[in-house]
């Protein structure tokens, strides 16, 4: 009972002091709460026969995927006690391929925007649909950008993989908000409608083409700065 007390203080006490570990420990509570949002989505699609929701649900459950990693990876290197050095090491890595399978899942997000763009019926959404997901929205918007600001200098590379993931989710999320107003309190895409939305689209994911190119650049030098030392 007594080291179960001390187990306890300890991990607060961590939680407390180390940003590193209260990154990923809130990492969790994110992976909760965009799970629940992909099932959301799912379900959503699924009841209405919406497909844009479907694409959706399946591209934030690639996001997770990814962050599902991370978060074991981390567990099992600690169970193992490897070094910091080790760690770092085995990060490098899964920091290189997390990169490559973001810009690929973030070029296929063209798919999900295409079937908006030729959505030919209104959808009619509830009220309870459009503010869940304006909620979600605000939250990730928010979050991401607290954690991009604090995050920018750190060195960690499994807090900027969950950095770069929350940062792509939020900007995505944009999209659905989008898609979703549109729906919910408009008369579905007119022509005026659709060439905003096409060009709002566009920019949001060429936004997330470069940022998912600069983060592979930057994982790759660091892995070629590596095999040169």
């Amino acid at each position: 009972m007594v080291e179960k007390k001390q187990n306890m203080r300890e991990y607060f006490r961590r939680l407390k002091n180390d940003y590193v570990f209260r990154t990923l420990i809130f990492a969790s509570i994110s992976f909760v709460i965009t799970l629940a949002f992909c099932l959301f989505n799912f379900f959503v699609g699924v009841i209405d026969g919406i497909v844009w929701n479907i694409s959706i649900a399946v591209y934030y459950f690639l996001l997770l995927i990814i962050k599902l990693i991370v978060g074991c990876n981390e567990i099992s290197w600690n169970r193992q006690k490897l070094d910091d050095s080790q760690k770092e090491e085995k990060r490098e890595s899964v920091y290189l391929w997390q990169s490559i399978l973001l810009l690929v899942i973030d070029l296929a997000l063209v798919t999900p925007i295409t079937l908006m763009m030729l959505q030919e019926k209104t959808v009619d959404y509830s009220s309870i649909v459009a503010i869940t997901i304006a909620t979600y929205t605000v939250y990730k918007i928010v979050m991401a950008s607290i954690n991009f600001y604090k995050t920018r200098k750190m060195s960690h590379l499994s807090v900027k993989i969950v950095r770069n993931i929350n940062f792509v989710d939020a900007l995505v999320s944009i999209l659905t908000l989008q898609y979703t107003l549109i729906m919910t309190f408009g008369t579905g895409f007119d022509e005026g409608l659709k060439a905003v939305c096409a060009i709002s689209s566009f920019g949001i994911w060429v936004a997330l083409i470069v940022i998912s190119i600069v983060v592979l650049v930057h994982a790759v030098k660091i892995k070629r700065n590596k095999t040169t030392i």
